[in-house]
């Protein structure tokens, strides 16, 4: 391994394991609005690892060379909405599963004077957060992936172990969301690896987001 991609492995982990050893979630959840330093710390972010992303593309062939498949408009708007399909399907399954061990939890949200302002903030939260996690887990740690390991199979198992660190970085959601982020995550990495394009990933996870938003706020009206 070179030097130079133990630096990436460490902003990897470093953005990943504080949502994974985040234990906050309890049977009361307080709904909470993106602040501006976050919202600043998910857009400083997906620019540098799209940017170190493409440079790495460049230093290798391998990755610059694969093959792209030209889809009409009809055929990627076609797959994403059986994506999102596939995606509300995992969620309704897993949250059926879970209503069985426990109940659902018990969610308090307030809203304040500036009804505007607040559906500003959670537009503009869920698009950059959606593009975030896919600049994150479908784009720049994949790439490093195959950057360190030239071995298939050894490739192969350190994605897997990608969409496991995606899957359990919805911790303080339940164990219900870990299991349900696991499929969608390997939905969301073989889409990308079907377009071979990341917009598609991004737009089909911001929907994914706002219906469940809408959902969440339908039910709690």
């Amino acid at each position: 391994m070179k030097i130079q991609y133990l630096f990436d492995i460490f902003i990897i982990f470093s953005l990943i394991f504080p949502s994974i050893f985040d234990f906050s979630y309890s049977s009361n959840y307080t709904f909470s609005f993106f602040n501006s330093f976050t919202l600043l710390f998910y857009l400083f972010f997906i620019i540098f690892m799209y940017i170190r992303t493409q440079q790495i593309k460049k230093q290798s062939p391998n990755l610059t060379n694969q093959i792209k498949h030209k889809f009409s408009i009809f055929h990627l708007i076609l797959s994403a909405i059986i994506l999102e399909i596939l995606l509300l399907m995992n969620s309704t399954i897993w949250n059926f599963v879970a209503s069985f061990f426990k109940n659902p939890p018990e969610i308090e949200f307030k809203l304040s004077e500036n009804i505007f302002f607040q559906i500003l903030n959670i537009c503009l939260g869920i698009i950059i957060s959606a593009s975030y996690e896919e600049v994150l887990f479908r784009l720049y740690a994949p790439n490093i992936i195959q950057k360190i390991f030239t071995n298939k199979i050894l490739c192969t198992g350190a994605e897997c172990i990608i969409i496991l660190l995606f899957a359990f970085s919805h911790m303080y959601l339940g164990y219900a969301a870990v299991l349900n982020a696991f499929f969608a995550g390997l939905l969301f990495r073989l889409y990308i690896r079907y377009t071979n394009s990341l917009l598609p990933n991004i737009l089909v996870h911001c929907i994914y987001n706002f219906i469940q938003y809408f959902m969440l706020f339908k039910s709690l009206s």
